[in-house]
């Protein structure tokens, strides 16, 4: 249980984890030089500071 109870967004950290160590595998492993973008979804965790709109 949260101690505020806050509307928050999820970055999913545990999926950056594993993306990070997949990138730092390939470069140490494969050899892999060129630079690689990933773009993970954010979500919105509505919890107790959120109300209806209006």
């Amino acid at each position: 249980l949260d101690a505020f109870d806050l509307t928050t967004v999820s970055q999913n950290a545990e999926e950056q984890a594993r993306q990070a160590v997949t990138a730092a595998v390939e470069r140490l492993d494969q050899g892999r030089t060129e630079p690689r973008e990933i773009v993970l979804a954010p979500s919105l965790v509505t919890r107790g500071t959120t109300t209806e709109p209006r």
